[in-house]
């Protein structure tokens, strides 16, 4: 068992150092919810653009308040 996880542990913490260097990006997720809602609409990068920041800082606050309550 401690063999399996000195080998996977180098592993897990390069993929945190990657995920930690890129911001989450939900433009892909918005624009696919505005083509399976709205068909006949479209939406601009701008709108796009400020959406994503709204989610971002959405997810900011969830995770703070989040950590407040466990300690």
């Amino acid at each position: 068992m401690i063999n399996n996880t000195r080998k996977l542990f180098p592993i897990l913490l390069s993929t945190y150092r990657k995920m930690g260097n890129r911001k989450n990006n939900y433009s892909k997720y918005i624009r696919r919810a505005v083509a399976k809602t709205l068909p006949t609409y479209s939406i601009s990068s701008k709108a796009v653009k400020y959406l994503n920041t709204l989610l971002n800082e959405l997810y900011k606050r969830i995770v703070k308040e989040s950590k407040n309550i466990v300690h």
